[in-house]
C-alpha cells in the first residue's frame, strides 16, 4: 500500500527458535510515483505477544472462575459503576446492568449506600461485612476486595453471599440450646423440690393413720396429702420434660390429662382468656 503496512507474524530464526515479529513496510517511490521497492523494518516483539497471551489467558481463567460461582459477584469502577456481572448477579438483579449505578442495581438505592466501603477499597484494603438489602431484605455476607489494573487505576470486586437461611437455622440453633438448658435447669429444681415433697406426703400418711376417723384434722390431712400428691405428679411432669425420666406408656383417659395439663399452663395464660 502507499501509505506503508504494519503487521506482526510469527517467525522462524536460522536457529530454529520461533519468535514474534512486528513488519514495518514501507514503499520507495521515485520521481513519477512508480514504486522501485519496499522498505521493511522487523522489531522482535515475542515478549509483548507472550505477554499479551498470558493475560488474556488469565483474564479468561478468572472470568471462567467468576462465572461459575453460585454468589453474586461483580466489578465496579470508583465512580461507582458496574463493570462487570456474573451470571448469579444478573440472576439476582433480573438483567445484564453494566454501566449502571452499583448502588442501584445491587440495592435499589438513589444514591451511595451508607455503608459503602469504596473509599478504603481504593486505598487497597480487603472489608467484609454483614448487611440486610432494602432491595429483597435478606442478609448477606459482602466481600470486597480492590483490583489494580497495569495503567494504575483501581476497581472494586465484590461478593454477595446469601447467608438469610444460614441465620435463621444458626438462631433455631441457639433457641434449642437455650430449651436444652431450661430443660437441665427444670430437672435439677424439680429433683429438690421432690426431695421437699417426700417428707410432707410421709408424715400426712402417718398422720392420716394415727388421726381418728371423726377428727375435725381429718379433712384438713386429706387436702394436704391430695395437694403433696398431685405436687408429685407435677414433679414427674417436669422430669419426663426436660427428659430425665422415661415415662411409662400405657392406655388411659385422655380428660384428666387435660386437665391437670390446664393447671400446668393456668399461670402463663392471661385471666382474660377461658
Amino acid at each position: 500500500q502507499k501509505g506503508g503496512t504494519r503487521s506482526t507474524n510469527e517467525n522462524i530464526t536460522k536457529n530454529g527458535a520461533t519468535i514474534f515479529c512486528e513488519w514495518f513496510n514501507t514503499p520507495i517511490i521515485d520521481k513519477t510515483g512508480k514504486i522501485m521497492a519496499v522498505f521493511s523494518l522487523a522489531q522482535d516483539v515475542t515478549e509483548r505477544v507472550l505477554a499479551e497471551e498470558a493475560l488474556k489467558e488469565s483474564e479468561e481463567k478468572y472470568r471462567s472462575i467468576m462465572e461459575s460461582m453460585d454468589d453474586a459477584t461483580y466489578i465496579s469502577s470508583p465512580d461507582f459503576n458496574v463493570e462487570y456481572m456474573n451470571p448469579a448477579m444478573i440472576k439476582r438483579s433480573g438483567y445484564d446492568a453494566t454501566g449502571e449505578s452499583c448502588y442501584k442495581v445491587m440495592h435499589g438505592r438513589e444514591n451511595k449506600c451508607p455503608w459503602c466501603v469504596s473509599e478504603k477499597i481504593m486505598k487497597g484494603e480487603s472489608i467484609s461485612y454483614e448487611q440486610v438489602s432494602p432491595k429483597d431484605n435478606k442478609t448477606y455476607q459482602i466481600s470486597n476486595s480492590p483490583i489494580f489494573h497495569q495503567d494504575g487505576s483501581i476497581s472494586k470486586l465484590t461478593i454477595l453471599r446469601d447467608i438469610t437461611e444460614f441465620n435463621k437455622i444458626t438462631n433455631n440453633l441457639q433457641q434449642a440450646q437455650k430449651m436444652e438448658s431450661i430443660g437441665t435447669l427444670a430437672g435439677g429444681i424439680a429433683h429438690d423440690f421432690n426431695n421437699i415433697l417426700f417428707p410432707i406426703v410421709g408424715h400426712t400418711e402417718m398422720l392420716l393413720e394415727d388421726v381418728p376417723e371423726n377428727s375435725p384434722f381429718q379433712d384438713s390431712l386429706n387436702e394436704i396429702y391430695t395437694g403433696a400428691l398431685r405436687a408429685t405428679d407435677l414433679v414427674k411432669q417436669i422430669l419426663t420434660f426436660s427428659r430425665q425420666e422415661r415415662g411409662e406408656l400405657k392406655v388411659m383417659k385422655i380428660q384428666p390429662i387435660l386437665k391437670e395439663a390446664l393447671k400446668l399452663i393456668r399461670s402463663t395464660i392471661p385471666t382474660t382468656i377461658d
